[in-house]
C-alpha cells in the first residue's frame, strides 16, 4: 500500500485519537483499545515506511497514548520521605569507609591541637588569634567565660552562625575536586582548631563547663562539618581511582553521591545554629540537663549517619553496592545547524560543541591569560600592587572587574587588549567555521588577514562598550555585547562587509531578540556565579596554600597573590566570552532559519521524489 493510501485509510482514527489525548479521557479500557490498535498502525509504518513523516507522527502519539495509561500519580511527600528515608542512608552506606577516614584525620588533627597547645603555648595566639584569646581571658576574669555566646541580637547570631557554617562545609565539600587534598586540609584545620580551643580551657580549669556548654550545638556542627568533609572525599576520589570508568565519567557519578550526602547537613546545621543562637548561652542550666540534651543530639547523629543506613545497606546485596558500571563511550552528538531551535537547546548544544573541542579551546583560554598578565605586568613600569588593586580579600575581583580593561597606571594598555581580543575572536571563528582542508597555503594567509581585520572591528566594538565605564556600560554589557558578537560572525559566516553585516545582525535579531537574550543572561550569569564561587571558596584555599609553600616577605607575598588573583579572574572571564561567543555563533543559524527557512524550502523541494530500492519504487 502506497503511503498516501494508508494515511487516508486512518487519518479520521488519528485525529479521534489526539482528541482522546487533548481531552484528558480517564477510561482505562477504552485507552487501551486505542493504544493496541495504534501500535498495530506503527509497526505497519515501521515495516513499510520506514524513515518516513508517517512513522515519527504516530511514533509520538503512542508515546502520548502510553504516557496516559501507565503514568503513576506524582506525589511530592513521598519523594521526600524516600530521599530521607532510603536515598541518602544509602550514599552514606555506600561511602562509609570515607566516613571513617574522615572521622580518623578529624581525631587526628584534634589530637595534634591538644598536643601542639601542650608542647607551645603561644600555639593557641597563632590558632585562635590574639583578639580572641585576650577577650576570653577577659571574660574568664569577671567571671563569665563563655560570654561570647550571648549576644543579646538572637536572630542575628543564627543567621550569622547558620550562614557561616554552611559556608564552611561547602568549602569543605567543594574541596575535594583536588584530589580530596583539600578537603582533608579543611578537616585538619578546623580539627587543630577544636583541639586547642579545648585545651586552652582545660588549661584554665574548665574544661567540663566548655564541654557542656559548647557541645550543645558542638555535638550537631562538629558532627556535620566532618560528614561534609566525607562528602568531599567521596568526591575527590572519584579523580583518583576512576576504576572502569574513565576519570570524567567516574567523577561526575562520584560528585553526585557526595552533592546528595551534602544536602543531608543542612538540616544538621540548621538545628545547631538554632541551639548555638537561642540555648547554648543558658549556662547556668543544671549540667545533667545539658549533658543529657548532648546525648540525645549525639544519638540522632549516630542513629540517622551510622544505624540507619547500615540497615538500609544490608537489606540490599552487596554485589549491587559494589558494583560498577562499565566504562561507556557514547557517540558525541551531532549538532544540527540546520534547525530552529530553543534557547534551552541553543545553551546545551554550546556546552556539546566545547566538549568537541575542549583541548583547542581549553588551550586557548589558558594562552589569553597568560598573555594578558604579561602584556599588563611586565608592560607596566610599577609592580603588580600599583597596576591593580583589589579592595578587600572577599569579593575583591568583582568589586574591582573595571580596572582590568583600564588599569590607572596603564593607559596605554587598552590597545595591548584590543589585539588580544581580536585574536580571540578570529581564533574562535576558524574554530566554528574552519576554512577545509583542501585550501591553498596562499588562501588560508589571505583568509587569516581577513578575518583578523574583521575582528579587530569586532573587537573594538567590544572594547567601547567596556571602556565606556559609566551607569549604563552593565545594561550595553548585556544588551549590545551578544548582538555585537552576533555582527562579527555574520561578517564572518556570510562574508560580507562590515556595514552590510550590521543590516543582516539587524534582521535576524528581530526574528528572536528574545531567544538570544535568554541565551546570553544564561551565559553572562553562569560567568558571573562562577567568579563569585571561586572567589568565595577556591581562591583562599590557593592563597592559604601558597603561604605555605612560599618563603617570602609579606610584601612580595601580596604581589604574588596580586598575579594569581588577576590570572584566575582573566580565565573565567576568558571561558565565560567564548562560551558567549560559540553561543551566538550557534543562534546566528537557527535565527538564519527563522528569516529565510532555506533548509526547509530544501526540504520541500525533494518531496515526492522517487528513489529505486531492489527494483521497488519506493516514495
Amino acid at each position: 500500500m502506497r503511503e498516501s493510501n494508508f494515511i487516508g485509510q486512518n487519518k479520521e482514527k488519528w485525529r479521534d485519537l489526539e482528541k482522546t489525548v487533548e481531552d484528558g479521557v480517564r477510561e482505562p479500557e477504552k485507552l487501551y483499545d486505542l493504544f493496541v490498535g495504534l501500535m498495530d498502525d506503527l509497526a505497519y509504518a515501521r515495516t513499510h515506511y520506514p524513515n518516513r513523516p508517517v512513522q515519527h507522527y504516530l511514533n509520538d502519539l503512542a508515546t502520548h497514548l502510553h504516557v496516559r495509561i501507565y503514568k503513576t500519580k506524582y506525589q511530592p511527600l513521598r519523594a521526600i520521605q524516600e530521599f530521607w528515608l532510603t536515598d541518602l542512608p544509602l550514599a552514606v552506606f555506600a561511602a562509609r569507609k570515607d566516613f571513617l577516614f574522615a572521622t580518623l584525620v578529624f581525631l587526628l588533627a584534634i589530637g595534634t591541637g591538644i598536643l601542639s597547645t601542650a608542647i607551645e603555648p603561644d600555639f593557641i595566639r597563632i590558632i585562635l588569634g590574639d583578639a580572641y584569646v585576650d577577650m576570653t581571658l577577659e571574660n574568664i576574669a569577671k567571671g563569665d567565660p563563655l560570654a561570647v555566646y550571648k549576644d543579646s541580637d538572637r536572630l542575628g547570631m543564627f543567621v550569622g552562625i547558620t550562614t557561616n557554617n554552611l559556608l564552611i562545609a561547602v568549602k569543605t565539600f567543594v574541596y575535594g575536586i583536588l584530589f580530596a587534598l583539600g578537603t582533608i586540609v579543611i578537616l585538619l584545620q578546623n580539627g587543630i582548631m577544636i583541639g586547642t580551643f579545648h585545651y586552652f580551657f582545660a588549661q584554665q580549669g574548665l574544661l567540663t563547663e566548655t564541654l557542656l556548654t559548647v557541645w550543645i550545638h558542638g555535638s550537631l556542627e562538629i558532627s556535620a562539618i566532618v560528614i561534609a568533609g566525607a562528602a568531599g572525599i567521596t568526591m575527590g576520589k572519584g579523580w583518583i581511582f576512576p576504576g572502569t570508568l574513565s576519570r570524567g565519567q567516574s567523577f561526575r557519578a562520584s560528585a553526585r553521591k557526595g552533592l546528595k550526602i551534602m544536602v543531608g547537613t543542612i538540616p544538621v546545621f540548621v538545628l545547631a545554629g538554632l541551639f548555638e543562637a537561642y540555648l547554648t548561652r543558658y549556662t547556668e542550666t543544671p549540667d545533667w540537663v545539658r549533658a543529657s540534651f548532648i546525648g540525645i543530639c549525639l544519638v540522632f547523629v549516630t542513629t540517622y549517619f551510622v544505624w540507619l543506613p547500615r540497615r538500609r545497606g544490608k537489606s540490599i546485596p552487596p554485589d549491587a553496592m559494589s558494583a560498577q558500571p562499565l566504562r561507556t563511550t557514547l557517540p558525541r552528538p551531532d549538532i544540527n545547524r540546520a534547525t530552529i531551535k530553543t534557547a534551552g537547546q541553543l545553551f546545551q548544544e554550546v556546552f556539546i560543541f566545547f566538549q568537541q573541542y575542549q583541548k583547542p579551546l581549553l588551550r586557548l583560554n589558558v594562552g589569553v591569560a597568560l598573555a594578558y598578565c604579561l602584556l599588563l605586568f611586565f608592560g607596566s613600569s610599577g609592580p603588580p600592587s600599583d597596576t591593580l588593586r583589589f579592595p578587600g580579600e572577599l569579593f575583591g575581583v568583582f568589586n574591582s572587574l573595571e580596572q582590568f580593561f583600564r588599569p590607572a597606571k596603564f593607559p596605554e594598555f587598552p590597545f595591548f587588549l584590543l589585539v588580544l581580543l581580536a585574536f580571540l575572536n578570529t581564533y574562535l571563528s576558524f574554530v566554528l567555521l574552519p576554512a577545509g582542508k583542501k585550501i591553498a597555503p596562499e588562501q588560508q594567509v589571505r583568509l587569516w588577514v581577513g578575518r583578523s581585520a574583521k575582528g579587530l572591528f569586532g573587537a573594538a566594538g567590544l572594547l567601547l562598550i567596556i571602556l565606556t565605564r559609566a551607569w549604563y556600560t552593565k545594561l550595553l554589557l548585556v544588551f549590545l555585547f551578544p548582538a555585537l558578537i552576533m555582527w562579527f560572525y555574520t561578517m564572518i559566516a556570510t562574508p560580507c562587509t562590515p556595514l552590510r553585516a550590521i543590516g543582516k545582525t539587524i534582521l535576524l535579531l528581530q526574528q528572536g531578540f528574545g531567544r538570544v537574550m535568554s541565551l546570553s543572561l544564561s551565559v553572562i550569569l553562569m560567568g558571573l556565579l562562577l567568579l563569585l564561587f571561586t572567589e568565595a571558596t577556591l581562591m583562599q584555599f590557593v592563597l592559604d596554600w601558597l603561604t605555605w609553600i612560599i618563603d617570602a616577605p609579606p610584601d612580595r607575598y601580596a604581589e604574588i597573590t596580586i598575579v594569581l588573583r588577576t590570572f584566575i579572574a582573566i580565565f573565567i572571564l576568558s571561558f565565560t566570552f567564548m562560551i558567549l561567543f560559540i553561543g551566538m555563533a550557534l543562534s546566528y543559524y537557527s535565527l538564519k532559519e527563522i528569516a529565510g527557512a532555506d533548509n526547509l524550502k530544501a526540504a520541500i523541494a525533494k518531496l515526492g521524489q522517487h528513489r529505486q530500492i531492489r527494483g521497488l519504487e519506493k516514495e
